[in-house]
Order: structure tokens, then C-alpha cells, then sequence
């Protein structure tokens, strides 16, 4: 899966949160991991409460149970693969030779 900005528009649906500015330059990387770190698992907590929610008859409908199910999936499978980018990139710059 590549990552590219519309996969990353899932992540700009969410409130601002206030993040720590770095002279000017914008968020910081650290901050906005942080952030989709912390967006992540309040959407995993989401999903699970909705479906024991519907498992339990409180009145959650199956499909806004499923769908909360899918965001938390799709945004760990995008932390999944910004992991994987920044051990790429970890490797190739050990590698660089001075």
C-alpha cells in the first residue's frame, strides 16, 4: 500500500488538536505521529464499544458498528505502514557511508 496525501485526508477529519510548534515550521513529525497514534486507538476503543454495544441490543445498528470496525482498520493499516516507512528509511541512512 502506498501513502500518499488521500490516504492521510482520513487523519484531517478529526478536530485540531493542539500540537507543538517547531520555530515557525509547521507541526512537528513527533506531534503529528503522536496524534494519529492517539486518533488511532480512540477509534479502536470506538469500534469495540459500539459492537458490544450492538451485541448487547443497546441500539447500535450493525452497519455504524462495521463501519466504526473499518476506520479503526484503515487507520492502523496506515500507522502500520508509516512504520514500515520510517524503518526503510532508519536502514538506508545507517547505511551511509561518511
Amino acid at each position: 500500500m502506498k501513502i500518499n496525501n488521500s490516504s492521510l485526508e482520513f487523519f484531517k477529519q478529526t478536530p485540531k488538536v493542539e500540537t507543538h510548534q517547531t520555530e515557525n515550521r509547521g507541526v512537528s513529525f513527533i506531534s503529528a505521529l503522536e496524534e494519529a497514534i492517539k486518533k488511532t486507538d480512540e477509534l479502536q476503543k470506538t469500534a469495540s464499544s459500539m459492537m458490544d454495544k450492538h451485541l448487547s441490543g443497546q441500539g447500535v445498528e450493525l452497519h455504524d458498528a462495521i463501519i466504526a470496525i473499518q476506520k479503526a482498520d484503515l487507520s492502523l493499516q496506515i500507522l502500520n505502514q508509516i512504520k514500515n516507512k520510517i524503518i526503510k528509511i532508519y536502514d538506508e541512512l545507517t547505511r551511509i557511508q561518511i
